[in-house]
Formats: structure tokens, sequence, C-alpha cells
């Protein structure tokens, strides 16, 4: 059997992919730009070589919250979905609101040496949609006693969630230049609910002359799997002048192999009439009956790695930050799905090749921060960011449906001489994307056409200690 699950149909919230934009007020608010100067304790992630930076420790709290909502204009043809008669049109999505916290801290060892450890949400994604109903007549019966099935109404969701537990070192070679390293394990869950369908006269030839709302059986899958990985960040930094300073970061993740939990069910339908035609072999098939199975899944999961260039200038009360990332998404291609004890109707389903087929992507990013007194600074920033989602695999699940433009601004107060409080706010545009259906798109295609819409807009707060 083709097509059962997607199995993580990743999305992004704020980069591209699935992967979020970072973590720190000021660093998303200056887009992700500054590689060059940020703060000590969000460095294991941004650079972990800026640790160097100056003497002193550190400690930092952040929350980034995001809100996202998505649209979808179905052009399937599928019943259920839409076709034949529009069942339904304009979908929108469960909003989502998607909390992002982080926590670092930087211990100055003295002679230049800086060691810490940082929590952070490299990926992550979160969707609920009600895409399928059952078509019209698909139970039409004069049983009394018969109760329709109820059919789960977020019948199409995605929740990835990882952590990052990174321990960091750095060390200060020369005034000029400093290196970094960061890394340690990486920690994710996933829970996924889709709808796909299967043919009866697959395993029935009974059913071959079956009215077509009889001949797409939908088919529930959820998935519940946790995985455990690791990542490493290196980095370099450089003060060219002493205003002028370029940065070069190296992000690795390595494969999570996600195990756990999966259950599938096959709601069958119900018309007296028609089951009156079939042989007693073959009756089941107008049932009603929901068929239940539960068994195990495994899945390597394919992260990408990532290359950061950038520069910053930094004079008096003014600072500008610009950087350049080169995204491997072509890594994340295909998922081989694996399943133990689960079936439909005594078929077995043992294994299901899910096509991805990402493409590479980049991400620029400009950042201005302006100090107004000793006590208050503001920043700006801005960045494009690629999808790497193609058409042909492009689904609901994907919350990434365009090219993305981010604007980002935020102020920070100094309450003393050690703390200080950072806040800000981000929009992103998306614009829409249409997902062509082919002349021989059928419930096996890899992609859902139609027309897509995303809403994000996303806030965040950081807490800064230095000691």
């Amino acid at each position: 059997m083709r097509k059962i699950i997607v199995l993580m149909y990743a999305g992004t919230l704020l980069a591209s992919g699935f992967q979020l934009s970072g973590t720190g007020a000021r660093e998303l608010q200056l887009g992700g730009s500054d590689i060059v100067n940020t703060s000590m304790w969000t460095a294991p992630f941004w650079n972990p070589a800026l640790m160097a930076n100056s003497d002193g420790n550190q400690i930092g709290l952040s929350l980034n919250t995001i809100g996202l909502q998505g649209m979808y204009v179905m052009n399937t043809g599928l019943l259920g979905y839409d076709g034949g008669y529009r069942l339904q049109d304009t979908v929108i999505s469960k909003r989502n609101i998607l909390p992002v916290p982080g926590f670092g801290l930087v211990r100055d060892m003295g002679e230049g040496l800086k060691l810490g450890f940082m929590e952070f949400t490299p990926f992550g994604l979160g969707g609920k949609w009600n895409l399928y109903k059952f078509p019209m007549g698909y139970y039409n019966t004069q049983d009394t006693t018969f109760e329709v099935p109820e059919f789960p109404e977020d019948n199409w969701q995605s929740d990835l969630k990882t952590y990052a537990l990174y321990a960091s070192f750095a060390y200060r070679i020369t005034e000029k230049l400093k290196i970094g390293i960061s890394g340690g394990p990486l920690l994710g869950s996933v829970k996924l609910s889709k709808v796909t369908f299967v043919d009866p006269a697959t395993f029935d030839s009974a059913a071959e002359a079956l009215p077509i709302q009889y001949r797409l059986l939908p088919v529930t899958m959820d998935i519940d799997a946790s995985a455990m990985g690791y990542g490493a960040n290196l980095g370099l930094a450089y003060n060219i002048t002493k205003c002028l300073s370029a940065g070069l970061v190296f992000r690795y993740y390595s494969t999570l192999d996600f195990s756990g939990d999966a259950a599938v069910s096959l709601y069958l339908p119900k018309n007296d009439a028609i089951a009156q035609r079939l042989d007693s072999a073959s009756q089941y098939l107008m049932s009603g009956q929901v068929m239940e199975s539960q068994g195990t899944v495994e899945a390597p999961f394919n992260l990408p790695y990532e290359m950061v260039i950038g520069l910053g200038y930094k004079k008096a009360k003014l600072g500008i930050y610009t950087s350049f990332t080169y995204i491997k998404w072509s890594k994340f291609d295909n998922i081989a799905a694996s399943f133990d004890s689960v079936n439909i109707l005594g078929n077995p389903i043992t294994e299901d090749t899910i096509k991805e087929n990402f493409k590479d992507a980049y991400k620029f990013a400009l950042g201005i921060e302006y100090a107004f007194t000793p006590l208050m600074d503001a920043r700006i920033g801005f960045y494009y960011d690629q999808t790497p989602a193609p058409d042909e695999t492009f689904t609901p699940l994907i919350p990434d449906i365009n090219n993305k433009i981010g604007i980002n601004f935020g102020i920070g107060r100094k309450i003393s001489d050690n703390l200080k409080i950072l806040a800000g706010g981000e929009y992103v545009y998306t614009g829409e994307r249409n997902v062509e259906r082919h002349s021989d798109y059928s419930y096996e295609s890899d992609n859902m056409p139609g027309t897509y819409k995303l809403n994000v807009m996303a806030g965040n707060i950081s807490i800064v200690y230095s000691f």
C-alpha cells in the first residue's frame, strides 16, 4: 500500500523549511543578521566564538512566542476534500501559538577562555487542519441503530518539537581573532495526523463496480514518536578594524532516528442498497465499521547543515550587521519509514518511502542597532528567506508556503548596571502559493494542490544579567 502516511511533513515558523529563527530577543530583532557582536549568552547558537568577546559572566533567558494561521483553498478533485461537488472551499487552520524558550550561561575562566551552556529550539512546527469530510451519501442506511462514526476534527495536524542542550567553549587567540565550538544532544518529538485513501478494489475485486464515493475510503494515520541526535556549531570571529568585524559559522545536526507508536483507522461506508447487491464475502465493504490497527514506526529524519558568513560595523552608538546563510536542505529528500504490526483489513503495512525533495536555500539578513541613551537602545531587522519545499511534495502540513520577508523591531532597557530587558516583535510576509493540479493527479500523488496563505507574527522578550 502506497502513501499511507507522510511522516513529519515539516514546516517553518520563521525560517526556511521547519527551522526556527534562533533565540535571544536582540538577535531576533536584528533579523538574525549579527554573528559578529552577539550577546555572550546567545553566542553558542549564533557564533560560539563570540563568548570570548569581553570579560565577565552572563546569564540570559528568552521567550519567543510565534502565532501563525494558514488558509488553504483546495483543488485536489478528491471526494472528501473537494472535487466532483465541492464539499468545502477555503479551510482555515486553527490558530497556533508556539512558545520557544531559550536559556544560556557563560562563565569567564580567565586567560581569554570562556565556557558556557545553552538550551534552544532549532527546529519546530505546528498546525491543525480540518480538511476531510465524508462525501454525501457515504452513510446511507435505514438502520436506526447505526451511529455515524465520529471523524477526527483535527484530521491533518503536526506538532514537532526539538530541544538542543549545548555545552560551549571559546578562546581569544589574539585581540582580533576568536574561535569557539558548541555542541551536545538534540532531543526531538513529533505527533502527526493525516488522512489518505485506500481503493477497496486493491484487495476486493467486487469493489470495482462501486460508485465513485465508495472507491476512496478514508484512512487516518496517527504517529507519536521521539528521537535523540546531536548537533554542533563551529565559529570564528575576526576584528578587521576597530569598527569592522567578520564572522564565519558552521552548524551541523545529525540524523534523528524517530521511533514510536503508529495507529491506523479505516472508515468503511454504509449503504443498504449496495450491500444487498454484493455477495456475502464482500458485504463488509458496506458495513460502516471502523477498522483499527496499532503498531510501531521507525523513520530516520535527515536535518540540514548551514554555513553562515557575516559582517558587522559598530561605532559609538550605531551598529550595522549583515549575514548570508546557505542551508543544505537537499539532505531532506526521502523518509524511509518502517512499520511493525500495522495493517489494514489484514494487509500489513511494513514500509513507506515519503518524498520530500527539498531544495538547498539561502537567507539574507540586515540589521541596524542604535543606542539613544546609555540606558535605552533600539533595533530593526530585515531578512529574505527562501523556501526549500517544492510544489511536487507540498501539503498543508508544511507551513513554509513561500519565500519570506521578515520585518523585525525591538528595544532594550537597562534596569541596572547588570540587568537588561529587551522586547520586540516580528511580522513575516509570505504572499500566497498556488500548487497546480496536473491531469494525472490522484490520491497517490505526493502533494496537495490548491492555493495557500500563511499569517505569521511573533513577539520576543529577553532578560540578560551580566556579572
